[in-house]
């Protein structure tokens, strides 16, 4: 069930996406007067064009909430992207699954765009169901983008609606290097889930002796942490 939230959240991320070309709002932060421009000259990859159009293209919002910065992520754009930051552009900003620009630099696989958005105040946030980019990342494998987002001690005990949080993840992956970044930034090894598990009780269930070691030595934390 879990893989299948996953699974789902990745392809509707890709999907608003690609319906952000057709879709505009009138109630984004700043008035759109001819949203289709500034839609071309991003998938045209036209810098010069988006910054004739600055003021209605910085903070371009679609009807499902996607931003210029979210697509200009997903296509791996730094230019464009760069651009819209230092114009003003709101860095979490969230569509209506609650993903912001971080979501899509991990669902699409642009590594350098998270090293930009975090160096520009991107926070890792849950989405409308509770999971974060961090979890999106280890869920992916991707070792070195769970590095990248430099995950603090509350992002890394952020809790997902079933109450997994990121270390759930890294036990189900059996991923030793993530689970290890994980401990190092303070992943809280006593809390439950919606089904009364620890993470310990998930690493006896699923027969991981690597992490059964490793959490009995983890960090306790108190119940309202996250």
């Amino acid at each position: 069930m879990r893989n299948l939230i996953i699974k789902n959240i990745l392809g509707l991320s890709i999907l608003l996406t690609a319906l952000a070309f057709s879709s505009c709002s009138s109630d984004g932060v700043r008035h759109i007067s001819n949203p289709e421009d500034c839609m071309k000259a991003l998938f045209a990859n036209d810098l010069d064009k988006i910054k004739e159009y600055s003021h209605d293209c910085v903070n371009y919002r679609a009807e499902n909430g996607v931003t210029m910065l979210m697509m200009a992520v997903a296509k791996g754009n730094m230019e464009v992207a760069t651009y819209l930051i230092e114009a003003g552009a709101n860095v979490n900003s969230v569509n209506y699954l609650k993903q912001n620009a971080l979501h899509y630099a991990v669902i699409h696989n642009q590594p350098k765009m998270i090293d930009l958005l975090r160096q520009n105040g991107a926070e890792i946030k849950p989405n409308a169901h509770g999971v974060t980019s961090l979890m999106m990342a280890i869920q992916l494998g991707n070792y070195e983008m769970v590095e990248q987002l430099n995950p603090k001690f509350e992002d890394v005990n952020i809790a997902a609606d079933d109450g997994w949080t990121a270390i759930y993840f890294a036990i189900r992956k059996e991923d030793k290097r993530i689970l290890d970044l994980l401990l190092a930034k303070g992943a809280c090894v006593n809390f439950k889930d919606t089904y009364v598990q620890t993470p310990m009780d998930f690493a006896k269930e699923v027969g991981w002796k690597y992490a059964i070691e490793k959490l009995k030595n983890g960090k306790l934390c108190d119940k309202n942490t996250n």
